[in-house]
């Protein structure tokens, strides 16, 4: 009952502050007509004063929480839309890094298939190079056997030459050996003798071949015969057999020394403790295509391409591209 009451007079108040405010108040009171009316008109304006007061005062807090609650929804607003636009942007990020990583992919693939394309044309490149080697390296072979086998029929011409010829006097005379007339036009590189007591300094074997300097050809396959070498025709591994043969130190068969042959010589020795007199070995048109001596401050002794028999720089340029590590100490 009291409740009702009180919304009541709540009620009351609100319509007694709609119509006026406090000049109804007065109204009421005036218009009792009695004492004991106006004590009750009294008691009831007082209570609905209260409850005016009250709800005044429930309006203020319910202000104040809709206020701090409006506050706080604006501010998670701001921080929503803060972060939708960090979103955005991350979006926009992600977007241009995905196409890039697309762009990248493609121009990768395109790379690919450029390389793919430059090693099938490389492969076949190296696989005509090749057979090309292998079509010298056969005529070589063949010309070897030719030229052995003419020199044998020469010989086998001189000893039945010599057998032939009827001897009129028992008491011969040496025969004077016949000294053929020099070729002005032709090398004239010191003739192939090896020494009787063999030099053990392999430094030696640089001032050998250094004799040959000025005075060679470069020939693919050459120097494998006398009369190459009397020609002055080396290619660098014959130029290196040549050179250890004279000292001493005999690298195998003439007739069929290579690089392949020699890289397998002697023992295997660092870079950084080469010393004069070491093979070094360049991968030039093959691995271990090229062969010379290590001279010392980064030269080597060998016969190249244009110069002959020469000192070439392993430090730079060409030689230093294409030097390969491996030294070997005879």
């Amino acid at each position: 009952m009291y409740e009702d009451r009180n919304d009541t007079l709540e009620n009351r108040a609100r319509s007694l502050q709609e119509n006026g405010g406090a000049g109804s108040y007065l109204s009421v009171l005036l218009g009792s007509n009695s004492f004991k009316d106006f004590i009750s008109r009294s008691m009831a304006v007082n209570e609905i004063v209260e409850a005016d007061q009250q709800l005044l005062k429930s309006t203020e807090k319910v202000q104040k929480k809709v206020s701090k609650q409006k506050k706080a929804v604006t501010k998670k607003l701001e921080q929503l839309e803060s972060a939708k636009a960090e979103l955005e942007e991350m979006s926009e990020a992600l977007a241009a890094q995905q196409q890039q990583k697309k762009t990248l992919s493609e121009q990768l693939k395109v790379k690919l298939t450029n390389q793919q394309v430059a090693q099938t044309s490389l492969a076949d490149q190296q696989a005509a190079l090749s057979n090309q080697v292998q079509s010298i390296e056969f005529a070589m072979t063949k010309e070897q056997q030719r030229l052995q086998a003419e020199e044998q029929q020469k010989a086998e011409e001189r000893r039945n030459a010599q057998v032939s010829v009827p001897v009129e006097n028992p008491v011969t005379q040496p025969a004077t050996p016949s000294v053929p007339e020099p070729n002005p036009t032709a090398p004239t590189p010191p003739a192939e003798q090896i020494p009787t007591t063999p030099v053990t300094s392999h430094s030696s074997v640089l001032e050998a071949g250094s004799t040959l300097i000025g005075r060679t050809v470069y020939k693919f396959g050459g120097g494998r015969t006398k009369t190459d070498i009397n020609n002055g025709l080396f290619d660098c591994s014959s130029f290196v057999h040549w050179a250890y043969a004279q000292i001493g130190v005999d690298l195998g068969n003439r007739g069929w020394v290579s690089t392949e042959t020699l890289k397998n010589k002697g023992r295997a020795v660092a870079v950084s403790d080469m010393q004069p007199g070491d093979l070094v070995f360049f991968d030039t048109y093959k691995k271990d295509g090229h062969v010379g001596i290590y001279a010392g401050n980064g030269k080597f002794l060998g016969c190249q391409g244009k110069s002959g028999v020469a000192y070439a720089d392993m430090t730079k340029g060409y030689f230093k591209k294409k030097f390969n590590g491996r030294v070997r100490r005879i």
